[in-house]
């Protein structure tokens, strides 16, 4: 590419010296340059005349290819540039669907606050889909609630909350402060289908079963919680959803679970500058409520 810039400096000159000043190298250096690409193209280039270069009939030939390889070349790095200034400024966010959104308003709205310049794009999902399309690099980062994580992503824990039971005003679970989990049993149960609550009970307690008279199944939290609140039964929630109006909630014991919800990165991918920003805003956030 720099012996055809320098072909191309030759001919809009007019002469190999100032040629050499326009590209900014020494005369000797383009006179080795063309003496190069003359031998691989079979040819002399020029006519080398005293008053002036003048192109060879080779040369004249080359040229509008010549013209048109730089052309595209010099487009193709300008259209990269752009591409790698837009990735750098992009943060793709996957985020589990079971999660409240305060705290990560609040982690969001400081990131943005930090670095105008974002372009911040989120996709919502089931958090096992959520942590493989990372993988695949579908994201640049996620926040999700796993309690066994593959050892090819890193984490950076945000929070911890509990699981708890979710009930309508009146229910006999509004006169306990805690409900031990086989309490569920006696209950009709609606099951939010995207809840991660499974995984981490087989992680505490392995094969045990635990039956559930399952009366309702849906993957939208509007609709299980209105079922709430019409009798049609409890569910387990994480305790930092928001919950309707009238619906009460109580910790779960015995056992009591908790799932930590982390920041999750891909080890050994290099971060494009948005994702380093984002994660130098959770680091900082998590430092200032120690």
């Amino acid at each position: 590419m720099h012996q055809i810039q320098y072909f191309l400096a030759i001919v809009r000159e007019g002469s190999f010296n100032r040629a050499a000043l326009a590209c900014d190298v020494s005369q000797p250096s383009i006179t080795r340059a063309i003496r190069k690409l003359e031998e691989e193209l079979g040819g002399p280039l020029f006519d080398r005349n005293r008053n002036r270069v003048e192109l060879s009939e080779l040369g004249r030939r080359l040229l509008p290819r010549l013209e048109r390889i730089y052309s595209e070349v010099d487009e193709t790095l300008k259209d990269a540039a752009i591409l790698n200034t837009s990735r750098g400024r992009r943060l793709r966010l996957g985020l589990m669907c079971t999660l409240g959104p305060k705290r990560l308003l609040e982690l969001v709205e400081a990131t943005t606050r930090s670095n105008a310049k974002i372009e911040l794009s989120i996709c919502e999902g089931k958090a096992r889909k959520i942590l493989d399309d990372l993988i695949a690099d579908k994201f640049d980062v996620a926040i999700v609630a796993l309690p066994i994580l593959p050892e090819e992503v890193a984490s950076l824990p945000l929070h911890d909350e509990r699981y708890v039971v979710a009930f309508r005003a009146g229910h006999r679970f509004e006169s306990m402060d805690e409900i031990p989990l086989d309490e569920l049993t006696a209950e009709s149960y609606l099951e939010r289908i995207n809840c991660e609550f499974d995984e981490y009970y087989a992680a505490h307690f392995g094969d045990r079963p635990f039956d559930l008279n399952i009366r309702y199944s849906s993957e939208r939290e509007d609709w299980i919680q209105a079922m709430i609140l019409a009798g049609f039964g409890v569910a387990i929630l994480p305790e930092l959803l928001p919950v309707a109006p009238g619906i009460l909630t109580r910790p779960i014991i015995q056992p009591a679970l908790t799932r930590q919800v982390s920041i999750i990165t891909v080890r050994g991918r290099p971060h494009a500058p948005a994702v380093t920003s984002f994660i130098r805003t959770a680091t900082a956030s998590l430092k200032a409520k120690k």
